[in-house]
């Protein structure tokens, strides 16, 4: 998998899940493991959930909007941190363009 396919990382029932626009891919391991091998586009928004912050479309009270629609909670300690994080995004993609 190429890093800038996968929209969001997420472990439930022991399994690790890695979501992208076309497939979902199971495996064991930890999100903990995973984020070290991936790079700064990741933020680790909730115990359960890794998001790639160039596929957020949106935020909504207290979640992530996904492109594709899926909504991904943020716990409350990190929401101040992905706000600053998804700016951060905006102005890269806004100079970009």
């Amino acid at each position: 998998l190429l890093f800038r396919d996968i929209l969001y990382c997420e472990v439930f029932d022991h399994c690790l899940y890695i979501h992208t626009m076309t497939e979902n891919h199971r495996t064991y391991g930890t999100l903990d493991s995973l984020q070290r091998k991936l790079d700064g586009r990741f933020f680790r928004c909730h115990r359960s959930f890794l998001v790639n912050m160039d596929h957020v479309s949106n935020k909504e009270e207290g979640t992530a909007v996904m492109r594709g629609g899926r909504k991904i909670l943020i716990s409350r300690r990190k929401q101040r941190k992905k706000k600053k994080k998804l700016l951060q995004a905006c102005r890269k993609e806004h100079f970009e363009s």
